[in-house]
């Protein structure tokens, strides 16, 4: 069984490497590796290309996947690469903000129930992304927005049949004596938050500073 590791790496307008999106992604697949490699970078293209619309402006529309063989040892380097292209909405929000997709394997008795989930940290994101009513404590994440996103992300995980399917890999399940077979689980349920996340690293460095003695 060939297990994928995917590095989807959007860039910043800025052009600074540090300030690189990276978003990683896992699948597992019955055939070789070699034989869905290409099929599975389009999948991703056209992931980003379906929320491209609640992405913010700071990024610049180019990316790139990275496909990793994790039979591979380690230093791995991609046995796949393969640029794409998003087209972001005019509008911003805070780098930092972002909207977490959550991944679950199913659950089995006497499992750590952590083990068997992933995330997916989307962003920068455009201002079409939030909405608000009256009477709610604060900004949410619009219904159309989370709709949007797990339309695509159901799309991702459930390709035709035989091709990769989405999966969680458990790095601390693998580290305390479980098997490959144990550590890598097929994705059976998604879920957006309506609350927007936080990803502190994604921010951006102040411009200046305005002070005033009293």
């Amino acid at each position: 069984m060939a297990k994928f590791i995917a590095q989807v790496s959007l860039q910043r307008d800025t052009g600074i490497p540090a300030d690189v999106v990276v978003n990683t992604w896992h699948f597992e697949s019955d055939n070789q590796f070699d034989t869905n490699a290409e099929s599975l970078a389009a999948r991703l293209q056209s992931f980003y290309s379906s929320i491209s619309g609640r992405l913010g402006a700071q990024l610049s529309g180019d990316g790139e996947v990275n496909l990793y063989d994790y039979d591979d040892p380690k230093p791995r380097v991609p046995k796949w690469t393969e640029a794409i292209t998003v087209t972001p909405n005019s509008g911003v929000l805070p780098a930092e903000l972002c909207i977490c997709l959550s991944m679950d394997a199913a659950m089995v008795s006497g499992g750590v129930k952590a083990r068997r989930r992933g995330r997916i940290f989307l962003g920068p994101l455009s201002e079409n992304t939030m909405a608000y009513s009256a009477g709610q404590p604060d900004v949410r994440v619009a219904a159309t927005t989370i709709t949007e996103i797990l339309d695509a992300a159901e799309t991702l995980a459930t390709d035709a049949a035989g091709t990769p399917r989405l999966a969680v890999y458990s790095p601390q399940t693998k580290a305390t004596g479980g098997t490959d077979d144990q550590a890598w689980n097929d994705v059976v349920r998604l879920s957006v938050d309506d609350a927007f996340d936080i990803q502190r690293r994604r921010g951006t460095a102040p411009l200046g500073r305005t002070s005033r003695d009293v």
